[in-house]
């Protein structure tokens, strides 16, 4: 049974800024290291590093465009900016579904997209419940992804997925950097430092353009990764991206990767509601218990101490409003309308807490 372990590495930068060919670099990295031996113990990386490339252009339509809502209040504009985000969430749905299936129920990359190819893995109660869009979205990224779903003999695998868009809100990739907290994968980012002039050149060179219009909106919006503003962006490097790559630049970045197998997202350590409640419980039932002992405690030392003093009619009147006066502070403690101090945990909150609830009872009685 192979080991698979997973890295998220969000792109950012603007369209032709040169994300495309930085993961096609990666991924000839990856074989060039593998065929010359990579294994465990290569460079800290287990058996295979294996990239897996994931282009949203190759998922969303091109003719959806994700700067209309900031240019224009159109409703039809709009409408396409709301379908826009929907093909998003569908992608981080099925990339939830995909790592969520190798990891937790141990199955291969190949196999969970073998199934969803054939439209069998796609989850839903109803298949009726499945929306045009989601089937289209999860059935390209099913493509997308099979020519790049290896499956070796290794017993350990580090699967690396390149996400390949603009990302130029840090919310976009905040969906991604929770994803790898749920899982506990690897989780980076690079951003792709490009001038705009060189990128409406590049663009210009592209089989698919894009409105140069795009491309200055997104210049003034986009939002690099920026550890200051959001420390879950600290594992990110920043490169320049007017010139062609060099090795300098592949080597940082598959530091970068490497460093983020290492040190995997720490996953948020879920409440056990039951158990809460269970101690919650028991608290309450610790501290009406011990009230209503210091209370008895003191209303019988009370009423001794008045024997001598009252008739045995007054000390009726007088035991009856002490008791009446405990069963209103031991039903306020309840209700969590009473706060006394912490629980006794040694003899000075121990006394605090007898003062506490002696002060409350002469309270009662003084009204």
């Amino acid at each position: 049974m192979t080991s698979t372990k997973f890295i998220i590495c969000a792109m950012c930068g603007l369209p032709a800024s040169g994300k495309t060919t930085l993961c096609r670099l990666l991924s000839e990295l990856a074989t060039v290291r593998g065929v010359a031996g990579a294994g465990e113990g290569a460079g800290g990386w287990p058996g295979t590093a294996d990239v897996v490339h994931l282009c949203y252009d190759k998922i969303i339509p091109q003719n959806l465009d994700p700067t209309v809502q900031l240019v224009s209040s159109n409703n039809s504009q709009v409408q396409q900016h709301t379908l826009w985000k929907e093909y998003r969430h569908q992608i981080i749905e099925c990339l939830d579904f995909i790592i969520g299936e190798v990891i937790q129920k141990q199955r291969t990359l190949l196999q969970v997209i073998s199934n969803l190819q054939i439209g069998s893995g796609i989850p839903s109660n109803d298949v009726q419940d499945i929306s045009s869009v989601q089937r289209e979205v999860w059935m390209k990224m099913a493509d997308c992804l099979s020519g790049e779903a290896v499956q070796g003999n290794d017993k350990e695998r580090c699967v690396i997925i390149l996400i390949d868009d603009n990302m130029f809100y840090r919310s976009m990739r905040y969906n991604l950097y929770q994803l790898a907290r749920k899982y506990s994968t690897g989780f980076c980012q690079i951003g792709f430092e490009c001038s705009t002039d060189v990128a409406i050149k590049r663009n210009v060179r592209r089989k698919a353009k894009i409105p140069e219009e795009t491309i200055i909106t997104m210049a003034t919006k986009i939002e690099q990764p920026d550890a200051s503003k959001a420390p879950w962006e600290a594992n990110s490097i920043l490169i320049e991206a007017d010139e062609e790559f060099d090795h300098f630049i592949l080597g940082s970045v598959w530091m970068l990767l490497l460093s983020s197998f290492l040190s995997p997202v720490t996953p948020l350590i879920e409440e056990d509601l039951e158990a809460k409640e269970q101690s919650r419980t028991e608290c309450a039932s610790s501290l009406l218990h011990q009230a209503d002992q210091v209370l008895r405690k003191y209303i019988s030392q009370t009423i001794t101490s008045s024997k001598d003093e009252l008739s045995s009619t007054k000390l009726r009147d007088l035991a009856s409003a002490l008791n009446l006066g405990k069963t209103t502070i031991l039903d306020e403690l309840r209700k969590g309308s009473l706060t006394p101090p912490d629980l006794p945990a040694d003899a000075e909150s121990r006394e605090n807490f007898e003062d506490f609830l002696k002060n409350c009872l002469r309270g009662k009685m003084a009204k």
